[in-house]
């Protein structure tokens, strides 16, 4: 079946010659038929090419159990939980999609002669991978709350310290960003062991940037700047804005939480004894994951568009 494709890659176009009356052609001519729509279909492929294979299928989601446990083995800390939880999240999402685009091309080049649409193809990786990635970084948060809950005892006894709603809202944005991120990837790289090498080169600034090491409050003007836009310190806010949500401000939260009373009160207005209710820090990080998300899918579509012909 590929040589069938190679050989009319390379056979001259041709058109059938119909000899006919107008009115016998117009006879001829059948009634135009509406295709299945494709998104559909390309979804229920993508998920049978996952089930199909299920030692990767256990890998992807035995990997969110193994780092979770050993984060709340290490650590009870909420603020480095919370940083790992999305840290893993981004490293999740960009690896599942980094190889996906590229690894494909020349079965992608072969379906668009039939018609398949870019925008069909590629929300259907966009939609298939974020699928498996919100749930193996929601799977990761939930063994990380239910560890720090065991390693608790007595009345401390509880999970991940802050609101939970803010915290797994922060996660499955990040999760498209993640994947949005690594389809880019996929399609800019030009095979697949430049795709895997450009990874890391995209999640270090992450770390670096993330207003957790060092945070946020303490940088300076310009590595803050850039900052802003990572999608990390968007993630970081989302978190920064759970652990203080609905906690009375006092002096011991520079104890407790660091890095989020840090971040939070960089321009000085957190005030003893007010409860902190402002949302807006993680209304502006969920609203950034967006853009990363929707901008990273626009690239890779155009990238894509680019390739498609070779």
């Amino acid at each position: 079946l590929t040589q069938i494709y190679e050989r009319l890659d390379s056979a001259p176009a041709w058109t059938p010659e119909v000899v006919a009356e107008p009115a016998e052609r117009e006879r001829a001519e059948p009634a135009p038929s509406r295709r299945p729509a494709a998104l559909p279909i390309l979804l229920r492929r993508e998920w049978a090419i996952l089930v199909a294979d299920w030692k990767n299928l256990l890998l992807a989601l035995g990997q969110p159990v193994v780092i979770a446990l050993l984060v709340t083995w290490v650590s009870r800390d909420a603020s480095l939980i919370l940083f790992f939880a999305y840290i893993a999240t981004l490293w999740f999402g960009c690896g599942n999609a980094a190889q996906e685009i590229v690894k494909e091309l020349p079965m992608f080049r072969r379906e668009r002669i039939i018609g398949l649409g870019r925008h069909s193809y590629l929300l259907s990786k966009y939609l298939s991978i974020a699928r498996v990635t919100v749930a193996q970084s929601l799977l990761a948060y939930f063994v990380m709350q239910l560890g720090a809950w065991a390693d608790a005892s007595g009345d401390d006894a509880h999970g991940i310290a802050g609101a939970a709603g803010w915290q797994i809202a922060g996660l499955v944005a990040t999760s498209f960003a993640a994947v949005g991120i690594g389809l880019a990837i996929s399609a800019l790289a030009r095979s697949v062991l430049q795709a895997v090498m450009l990874v890391p080169l995209v999640l270090i600034p992450q770390i670096l940037f993330s207003g957790f090491t060092p945070p946020a409050g303490d940088m300076k003007p310009g590595p803050y700047a850039v900052s802003r836009v990572m999608p990390s310190a968007a993630a970081q806010s989302v978190m920064d804005e759970s652990l203080l949500w609905g906690q009375k401000i006092t002096g011991y939260m520079r104890v407790d939480f660091p890095s989020a009373f840090s971040n939070l009160n960089r321009d000085r207005s957190l005030r003893n004894g007010e409860v902190y209710v402002a949302s807006k820090p993680a209304w502006i990080g969920l609203a950034t994951l967006t853009a990363w998300a929707l901008g990273a899918y626009a690239v890779a579509w155009a990238a894509l568009r680019k390739r498609e012909r070779g």
